[in-house]
């Protein structure tokens, strides 16, 4: 067993990353750590040097981020809860090679599990943010250990399978006539329009770009500055720097809007938008800058999936995304709200025949996951 405290001072950790979410690689793994806010581990179960099972844990603290902290997540839960897979993203994975048989992937997670709990002195723990088949598999292994395992719905992620080969494509794929008069007509609003998109470059533009993130930060109530942020990107670019993408759009010469994104693998996922409120045109810079813009850069580079995290569901679901379920498997129980309340807060803003799939689907994979906590 290998232990670091940096997922990068083991080269073979992005073997095991590379096919699962940016936000288990070692270069966004260092680039949150680099904060210090919390104690965090890197365990790697490797065979003659070649990497084979690999866990991030983490202790955290009041200093994270709410969603990370167990006690506010399932309002009463021990605060001391060691946290597996991340604590930054919203969305994590197990990390084993390709081919490793079910029974040995299980042995082996369970090993680097218990070795974390003892190294970072903790009575019990919890993996967040995980799809559907990563839960089955933290599952497995917390019956494995002896845990009196727990699963819970905690949020829902939107995601687009790119289709075909043109926007056209995608835009024929859409589930309604409406949907697709309404991406046709953004489209043509904004090409109508004097503004233009470009790809730029984080860390040259970082403090233009941090200005017109926080305003949308002011605007959900989050607490944010332009030198806090600009000090982020520049992190940003020089930790992700080779897998980031960031488009802003023009006015003239003004930067009036802005999205960021990674790539990773043949996946692209979006990160934050700005804009400069005052400024806009109104012709959709919101539905261009957080899909239209990113789809096409699917398109033109090959990219099969556009990731586009927690929020603003309706809005990405009626330009093409479909919203997958995210788990947390707690190894000991813990208060939490009931299945049928965390779909009814999940699906509020759907519409009827989505959140009636979306419904469906959490119940298949509630099935799936609790049968494998069963002793």
């Amino acid at each position: 067993m290998i232990v670091s405290r940096s997922a990068r001072d083991y080269g073979g950790w992005d073997r095991l990353a590379r096919s699962h979410p940016v936000y288990l690689s070692a270069g966004w793994l260092d680039f949150v750590d680099n904060d210090g806010v919390a104690d965090g581990l890197y365990l790697i179960g490797a065979v003659d040097g070649s990497p084979r099972v690999a866990l991030s844990a983490h202790r955290t603290n009041a200093r994270c981020h709410p969603r990370y902290l167990p006690a506010r997540v399932f309002h009463g839960a021990p605060s001391a809860m060691l946290t597996f897979g991340g604590r930054s993203g919203y969305l994590s994975g197990v990390l084993a090679e390709p081919g490793l048989s079910g029974i040995d992937v299980t042995a082996e997670l369970a090993a680097l599990m218990q070795a974390a709990t003892d190294r970072l002195r903790a009575e019990s723990w919890w993996w967040p943010y995980l799809p559907v088949d990563s839960a089955v598999q933290v599952a497995k292994t917390a019956r494995h250990t002896g845990a009196s395992g727990q699963a819970h719905l905690v949020a829902a992620d939107y995601v687009i399978d790119v289709c075909g080969s043109t926007m056209d494509d995608h835009i024929a794929a859409l589930a309604t006539r409406g949907r697709r008069q309404n991406f046709r007509y953004e489209a043509r609003a904004f090409d109508a329009s004097s503004l233009v998109i470009r790809q730029v470059d984080i860390e040259e533009s970082a403090t233009e770009l941090a200005a017109l993130i926080v305003n949308v930060a002011t605007k959900y109530g989050n607490n944010r500055t332009v030198p806090g942020m600009t000090q982020y990107l520049r992190s940003h670019a020089q930790y992700l720097g080779q897998h980031a993408v960031c488009f802003a759009c023009f006015d003239n010469d003004t930067v009036i809007a802005c999205a960021i994104a990674l790539r990773w693998g043949d996946t692209l996922y979006s990160r934050a938008v700005g804009f400069d409120y005052p400024r806009l045109h109104g012709v959709g810079e919101y539905a261009q800058l957080s899909v239209h813009q990113n789809l096409r850069h699917c398109y033109e580079h090959g990219i099969r999936t556009l990731h586009l995290g927690l929020t603003a569901g309706q809005a990405k679901c009626s330009r093409g995304a479909y919203a997958r379920p995210l788990w947390a498997i707690t190894s000991r129980s813990v208060p939490a709200r009931s299945l049928i309340d965390s779909i009814a807060a999940i699906t509020a803003d759907m519409s009827t025949s989505e959140a009636t799939t979306f419904t469906e689907r959490v119940r298949r994979d509630h099935e799936r996951i609790t049968a494998e906590l069963r002793p």
